[in-house]
């Protein structure tokens, strides 16, 4: 997150030497010369659809449990744009609020405890549950296995064990692949543009579509820890 290296910014323009990021922030920033993440937009529009898809065709009056994690810059606004997607189409968000974990390091146990804890006040009122990464999914899929639940799961990130539960047929239904290695190869490409020519690229940011990955592409998927 370019916001937690102001000091490094000032040292590098100072100096006059160009900073290339990848997946830093979720918008244009004049810190980066060149910045290329995924598009959290089209994230949202992929797993929403497939959650659409999956509870009828329509989310209208559907209850849908939104996690999220606002430290995370991406996390923090896909998160936020998948509140007010459902909101506009008439869905209700479970607990009217993103629910959000604490840290990553306990992004699991607390969604867990997040959907347990509905679903015991709520038996059978939950539709779906969307997280903004795998391991708080993960978690989502235990407390509805164990629950009995029929909601349905969808993360983001494309571990191997997100993958390998959409394989299982359970109720993580989908996650989203974020093509890494493509971001990668346009940083280090225009790194290398500029090196050879001291030629920067024409924007300074883009956001590049995503994979959504279900049942019937998840065998075709190199998990994201696996790359």
């Amino acid at each position: 997150d370019y916001a937690s290296i102001g000091s490094i910014v000032t040292a590098a323009k100072d100096a006059d030497i160009p900073m290339f990021a990848m997946d830093s922030g979720t918008e244009p920033s004049d810190a980066f010369v060149y910045n290329v993440t995924t598009d959290q937009n089209v994230i949202v529009e992929q797993t929403l659809g497939a959650i659409k898809e999956a509870v009828g065709g329509s989310l209208e009056g559907k209850t849908i449990m939104v996690v999220g994690h606002d430290p995370h810059p991406g996390i923090r606004l896909r998160a936020e744009l998948t509140k007010e997607a459902l909101e506009k189409a008439g869905a209700i968000v479970a607990g009217g609020d993103v629910q959000k974990v604490t840290s990553p390091a306990t992004g699991r146990t607390e969604t867990l405890q997040f959907v347990a804890d509905f679903l015991a006040a709520n038996p059978g009122g939950l539709d779906a549950v969307w997280t903004g990464w795998d391991d708080s999914a993960l978690g989502a899929v235990k407390a509805i296995e164990e629950a009995g639940s029929d909601a349905v799961v969808t993360g983001v990130d494309a571990v191997s064990e997100g993958v390998a539960a959409i394989q299982a047929g359970g109720p993580m239904l989908a996650t989203v692949d974020q093509q890494w290695p493509a971001v990668l190869d346009m940083v280090i490409a225009a790194m290398v543009e500029y090196q050879n020519s001291g030629n920067l690229p024409a924007n300074n940011f883009e956001a590049i579509k995503t994979v959504l990955v279900t049942k019937e592409n998840a065998a075709s998927i190199t998990p994201s820890d696996k790359l």
